[in-house]
């Protein structure tokens, strides 16, 4: 298995959290929703960086409200996340 074809179950290996916390991620807006392939979502390499920049902004504190705006904002272009970490 490659790192583009991860199952909710390995990615949730690879970050260290469980999969109850990416579906919640994903309710939220914070993480992009998985390929579909028939019935079993797909993750890759951009669900594991994301992830793990979630896992830093909470470790400074931030909310998932405050994660999702800024986040919101970095992809929109409006900061990078590097300076505000």
């Amino acid at each position: 298995m490659s790192d583009s074809d991860l199952t909710i179950d390995d990615l949730a290996t690879q970050v260290g959290i469980p999969s109850r916390t990416i579906r919640f991620y994903q309710t939220r807006g914070l993480l992009p929703r998985p390929e579909m392939r028939g019935r079993v979502a797909h993750y890759g390499p951009a669900h594991v960086e994301r992830l793990r920049r979630i896992a830093q902004l909470q470790d400074r504190g931030l909310k998932i409200k405050a994660i999702h705006e800024l986040l919101g904002r970095v992809e929109q272009g409006e900061t990078r996340l590097e300076e505000w970490l």
